[in-house]
């Protein structure tokens, strides 16, 4: 019988359904999350480059019209300036200049002949030796007859931006007669910028050089840092001009970390300033990181409840099933088929449950019922051992119930050996059929009264052989025709049809030979009469290592004396002196 393994899992149900409920309930949520998030990233990034564009250009606009509209102011103003150098009225007392310096972003006008001298209407009294050096530019530059506009510039004592606009002074000729500035307040347009700079984006100004000028944070315009070699600024000198550009991506180094910025840059029409507007990557797609982590968190919230349902979904699968493959273990292993299985489930595994059950009692009743026929073929083949060793007994009507008689002598000895149930049935078959090649012996030769002749007597050794080319013809008894061919073979190599020695010789045979022997001598024969049972046990013993094997007449002299071995016919006890002289060596080798 093949012994069985149980065949090693490589991939659980439980594992199978938890991996199944994951793909379906969690990787379809990832990958749409993912394309919804870039999506929106897509589109937040679009946004945000249509927003920088928009809002660069238009406030652009705003700084031009602000700034142009002062200057227009100024230019309007010019005249009536000219006319007050040329009158050498002091401008300062003059009322034509009372509306301009009315505004509240005017905080100096400055009417000065060519000479440098004039009338200054002052706010603020600027102290910063910067602005004094823009002033002296400015009347450099208008008296060349150029209109002047500065850079921005933040007074850091007045805490003030300010911008210098110059105009040159024309008499009627053409004529320059002096010069008109005006320091204009930037508040109107930082606060502008601050205004925008909300939400971490930041709105700043850079001059033609990309300087920074104005920005939010009044500290940076202290330092007033050269950003040339950002990427948006770079766009910005390489395109002045332009009301606007795209937006593009950069990096910075900011404590020891390098930060990506997306911009968008705007020149002010008119001037040689640039605005630029940008704002952190990692603020700008605050919102999609944001969706990112609300994604990965109910995917795992989906995870972790798709693994709660695969594992109490295939343990309502896999439980009944184990049970059902211990079951058919358990009934494989132990044949217990009174038992049934009980599968609590309202599925196909209970339909499976009770189809295995009935098959369990199917299989019983086919078991029984070939065992009954194994018992009854069994019965039969023993019977038909039996008749045909009583056939062969009956050819000699000293021999009647000989072959039976071995057998039970036999089967003493196998058992006290310790024969296994197996190996006891071929014992008890091979006692039956050892003389099964007297079929084939003359009855003249069998029912001889005297002692055969040399010739009678070698026919009389050929039965061994005889039966087992008998026996050669049934496969079933291929392993007991050795035992039964050798069962005159003695210890010491003296015996037929083989001439086998010691343990050459089949245990089979060793052991029949002394079943055999032990019949011989404690029944009636026309060459001797019975032995007793001790006469026939000490006579064996004495042939122990030349005719029989000295671990077989141990264990049959142990049967002997435990009281295991029954005479089948009473015998009677001869005299001692009479044995030598009624057995011949011919009829010696007749007791078996």
């Amino acid at each position: 019988m093949a012994i069985f393994e149980e065949t090693k899992i490589k991939f659980s149900i439980l594992v199978t359904v938890t991996f199944l409920f994951f793909c379906i309930g969690v990787i379809p949520l990832l990958v749409s999350n993912w394309k919804l998030i870039s999506i929106n990233r897509e589109e937040l990034e679009s946004a945000l480059r249509e927003s920088f564009v928009n809002t660069a250009s238009t406030v652009s606009s705003r700084i031009a019209d602000y700034v142009n509209g002062y200057r227009q102011v100024v230019r309007e103003f010019a005249p009536k300036a000219v006319s007050t150098i040329e009158s050498a009225k002091d401008s300062g007392s003059s009322s034509e200049a009372g509306p301009l310096m009315k505004d509240p972003n005017v905080l100096k006008m400055s009417i000065l002949n060519t000479e440098g001298i004039g009338s200054f209407l002052r706010k603020v009294n600027f102290q910063d030796p910067k602005v004094r050096d823009l002033e002296l530019e400015s009347f450099d530059a208008a008296l060349e007859g150029v209109s002047f506009i500065g850079s921005p510039y933040y007074d850091s004592i007045e805490n003030l931006p300010i911008l210098l606009i110059a105009e040159p002074l024309r008499n009627t000729k053409g004529e320059i007669v002096g010069v008109l500035s005006v320091i204009v307040s930037l508040d109107p347009i930082l606060e502008m910028i601050t205004e925008q700079s909300a939400g971490g984006t930041q709105v700043y100004l850079v001059d033609s050089a990309g300087n920074l000028v104005l920005h939010p944070n009044r500290a940076r315009m202290l330092i007033r840092p050269n950003l040339s070699k950002t990427l948006i600024v770079q766009q910005f000198l390489k395109t002045k001009g332009r009301v606007s550009s795209v937006s593009v991506y950069d990096e910075r180094e900011e404590g020891g970390k390098r930060i990506q910025i997306m911009g968008s840059d705007s020149a002010i029409p008119n001037l040689n300033w640039g605005l630029i507007i940008q704002i952190e990557k990692e603020i700008a797609f605050a919102s999609v990181r944001a969706m990112i982590r609300e994604s990965v968190k109910w995917a795992v919230i989906f995870a972790v409840a798709a693994a709660l349902i695969g594992v109490y979904l295939a343990r309502r699968i896999s439980n009944p099933i184990q049970v059902l493959a211990q079951h058919a273990l358990d009934v494989g292993r132990h044949q217990n088929f009174d038992k049934k299985i009980e599968i609590r489930a309202g599925n196909e595994i209970r339909q499976l449950g009770d189809t295995f059950n009935y098959m369990t009692a199917e299989i019983k009743q086919n078991i029984v019922s070939l065992q009954n026929a194994a018992r009854e073929n069994k019965e039969l083949f023993m019977s038909s051992i039996r008749m045909l060793a009583a056939a062969i007994d009956a050819k000699d009507p000293y021999t009647r119930g000989h072959s039976e008689r071995v057998k039970d002598y036999a089967m003493v000895i196998a058992k006290e050996m310790g024969f296994n149930p197996e190996e006891l049935e071929r014992v008890e078959i091979c006692a039956l059929l050892h003389d099964v090649g007297k079929i084939g012996i003359e009855d003249r030769i069998l029912r001889k009264p005297t002692n055969l002749t040399p010739e009678e007597f070698e026919i009389m050794k050929t039965h061994p052989d005889k039966g087992a080319n008998i026996l050669a013809q049934i496969a079933q008894l291929s392993d007991i025709i050795p035992g039964m061919r050798a069962h005159h073979e003695n210890y010491d190599g003296s015996g037929y049809p083989q001439g086998l020695k010691a343990e050459e010789i089949p245990l089979l045979g060793r052991l029949i030979t002394v079943a055999d022997t032990f019949d011989a001598m404690t029944t009636d024969r026309p060459y001797q009469k019975a032995f007793t049972l001790e006469f026939a046990l000490n006579r064996i013993r004495t042939m122990m290592e030349i005719k029989y094997d000295p671990k077989i007449v141990a264990a049959f002299g142990r049967a002997c004396e435990e009281g295991k071995v029954t005479l089948h016919k009473p015998s009677r006890p001869r005299p001692k002196q009479a044995i030598g002289t009624s057995t011949s060596p011919a009829q010696q080798t007749r007791l078996a």
